[in-house]
């Protein structure tokens, strides 16, 4: 089955850990996907891409860097993270669909659990 509507959110997430490493700031990235071409999305329904699409969008997070940005410098983060997923924005390329890049949520530090 093709889910077939238009601007379908998906987001992931991961925690990028501040500097010093005792705080860690929630990190969100936002897409929307539209299928473009059910036809080519059932065909390469067995690729990664199209099989799991959160988590094909979500892989390039855990490339993140951690201990960059201290407690207080989300805006700092939020744009890093912006510059680096636009400049990747073609390999997000999946079969049959239309894949944006629409934002990323950057929220304030916190104290990691022991």
């Amino acid at each position: 089955m093709v889910d077939l509507r238009r601007l379908v959110t998906v987001s992931a997430g991961r925690d990028v850990a501040a500097a010093g490493h005792q705080w860690d700031f929630p990190v969100t990235v936002t897409f929307t996907c539209t299928v473009v071409d059910p036809a080519a999305v059932v065909h390469a329904r067995h690729t990664d891409a199209v099989r799991d699409v959160h988590r094909f969008l979500a892989q390039d997070l855990g490339a993140l860097p951690d201990g960059v940005y201290a407690p207080g410098e989300e805006q700092g983060l939020r744009q890093a993270v912006t510059t680096w997923l636009e400049a990747r924005a073609t390999d997000y390329w999946i079969a049959g669909m239309d894949v944006i890049f629409a934002g990323v949520d950057v929220g304030p530090a916190y104290m990691q659990e022991a």
